[in-house]
């Protein structure tokens, strides 16, 4: 499984509803909601998997 850094073009939001979602910062554990600012960088992989509820887009860029 690659690991490559994603840009977020929009504001995304998301909420962890199975397992574990880790990024190169922290290990979310379900039920976390995590907000990630337009233009932001993160790295993630699940090892495990993971289900995740994500909202993208529906944010303004200011």
């Amino acid at each position: 499984m690659k690991n490559t850094m994603q840009l977020n073009v929009d504001t995304t939001q998301r909420c962890g509803v199975e397992g574990v979602f880790p990024d190169e910062h922290v290990d979310y554990p379900q039920g976390t909601w995590v907000r990630n600012p337009h233009l932001s960088l993160h790295q993630s992989l699940s090892r495990e998997g993971c289900l995740n509820l994500v909202k993208m887009g529906h944010l303004l860029n200011v």
